[in-house]
Order: structure tokens, then sequence, then C-alpha cells
């Protein structure tokens, strides 16, 4: 291996592995980068532009999507934050295409990125590169295209951090630790979600009763919406809110498909849904309050 290569000192830039190569990707010294080099072995490395067509920037985040290479943001902005929220993407490392100069997250450095679930993530991450209170983010968002982002969790269970990592494992998604320099606090949580569009959580598990055989249910809370987990051997069920929270109900399959949405066909507000299960089989369920984005709360939970 090589202990100097010929690309410039640097740090917090960006790697990957695309094309059978290992790519390095902008960063900084004492002025930022937006060269891109190549190897096929780290021995000897290719400057494949010296100048690629995404402004110099550093604490930004790559992933390989598409059978393409992405870059996301980062700092070297213009604005007050010194941050970014532009988004390019390459097939060869030369030619960049900006996939959008303003996407709809908030200009930001040192967050994280990961492919899941056949989309981009960004998530967490300071929106100004001072340690103002208020600066680090705990959003979550995700685009199948790089051009259109729809935000999955405004306020994750998790404290707002930058400086995070994340990565996939076991068909989860995952944070681990990151700071937040306002409060000077350095984390050592870990995080992990198995459904798409929710929060994180340390997911508990519940035990409820179906059809006389108690089942173990993972039950996730995202503040503003809660998701179970759940098998159930085949039958008719009834799954219902019960209390004085005014709820809005959503029975998936287990690729976390829509089956059934329901607002107030149970009692005072409740929601009620029916669904035969010919399979035993896994399903998701959403509980989210039907009258405010306020968090939900208030209710009992019951499977017949």
């Amino acid at each position: 291996m090589s202990n100097e290569t010929e690309w410039a000192g640097r740090l917090d830039h960006t790697s990957v592995i695309f094309d059978n190569k290992m790519w390095v990707l902008g960063g900084r010294d004492n002025s930022r980068f937006n060269d891109v080099w190549s190897s096929s072995d780290g021995i000897t490395w290719t400057q494949v532009t010296a100048s690629a067509a995404w402004p110099k920037r550093n604490s930004h985040t790559s992933v390989v999507f598409n059978n393409k290479m992405w870059v996301i943001g980062g700092a070297g902005g213009t604005g007050a934050g010194d941050t970014r929220n532009d988004v390019w993407s390459s097939s060869d490392g030369i030619n960049w295409d900006q996939a959008t100069a303003n996407a709809s997250w908030s200009a930001r450095f040192e967050h994280t990125s990961l492919v899941f679930d056949n989309k981009i993530w960004v998530i967490g991450g300071s929106v100004a590169s001072g340690v103002a209170a208020g600066d680090d983010r705990h959003d979550i968002w995700y685009s199948e295209d790089g051009v259109n982002w729809t935000e999955a969790d405004a306020a994750a269970s998790w404290t707002v951090r930058r400086e995070l990592s994340s990565l996939t494992f076991d068909n989860k998604m995952w944070v681990l630790g990151g700071t937040d320099l306002s409060s000077s606090s350095y984390f050592n949580d870990i995080w992990s979600t198995d459904l798409t569009n929710d929060g994180f959580t340390s997911a508990s598990k519940l035990t409820y009763n179906a059809k006389g055989v108690n089942q173990h249910s993972a039950y996730i809370n995202t503040t503003e919406q809660d998701y179970y987990r759940f098998t159930l051997p085949a039958g008719n069920y009834t799954f219902a809110t019960i209390g004085a929270t005014d709820t809005v109900c959503t029975l998936f399959d287990n690729s976390r498909t829509e089956i059934i949405n329901n607002d107030n066909d149970g009692e005072d507000n409740n929601c009620q849904i029916t669904h035969e299960v010919t399979d035993p089989t896994e399903f998701f369920f959403r509980i989210k309050r039907g009258d405010s984005n306020d968090s939900i709360d208030g209710y009992t939970f019951k499977i017949e």
C-alpha cells in the first residue's frame, strides 16, 4: 500500500466504491477541493478531474445509487450558514449532472447519507458551521431520484446531532453516535429502523393477544405517529383504537404497501379496520393523530 498518494492531504472528504475502483471526492486542507480521484488498487491514483462541476466543498456525503456516484450537500455555500443543499451525480466522475440546486431539506454539512429501500437518505447534520443552539438537526429525508425529496421525519427519536454515522445492516438503517456541539455533547448511542418513512427508535417488544394466542409486537414511537409490527395467524381480525384521542389508522403488508386506511369508523373518532388474514404473515400498523400534528397519546390499541 501507499503511504502517500498523488492527491493532496485533506480531511472532510468522501470516498465510495464504484466501477471496481476507490474514489476520493472533495474535502479540504486550508482551502476546499472539488477534485475527483480514483484507484483500482489503492497505490496508483488517477485524477479524474481537477475541478468537478459541483462547487468546492467539505463535510458533504457521497453514495452510489442507480449506477452513479452522488455528492450531497456539505460546507462551501455562499449563505450565512456556509452550507449547501445541492445534489450532483456522475456515471464516470468526469461529467456531473446537477439533480437539484436546492433540495427540500435545509442546506447542511456533517450529515450522513446512505442507500436503503431503493432510496437515497439524508439524515441529521448541521445547518450552520458555528456551534449555536438550534443549528444541529435530527430530521430524515429520502429521494428516489435525487431531485424530489420527501421528509420521512421532522424530528427523529434520537437527539439533534452532527458528525454522526449511518449504515445498513440486517435490513435496517442504523444511526451511530455523533455530537451536539452547542451543548458539548458526544454520543455513543445506537438507533435502528426497519420501516421506511418512519422515525428511528430503540423498538420495544410488546405482548398482545390474537385469537387466544400471545404474540409479540415491535412498537415504534415517532412522537406524531406510532408503528406496530406483528405477525398474525390466519383468521378475521378487527384492529381498533379506544380513547379520547382522534386517531387515523393504516394497515400495511410486509412489503410496506398500504392495505387499508381508516379514520372514524370506531367510536368517538377512533379508527377501526377489519381484515381477513389467509396465511400467517407479518403486518405493519400505523396510528397517528387525526386532529392535529401533535404528539400521539391517550389511546389503547386492540386486535381482536
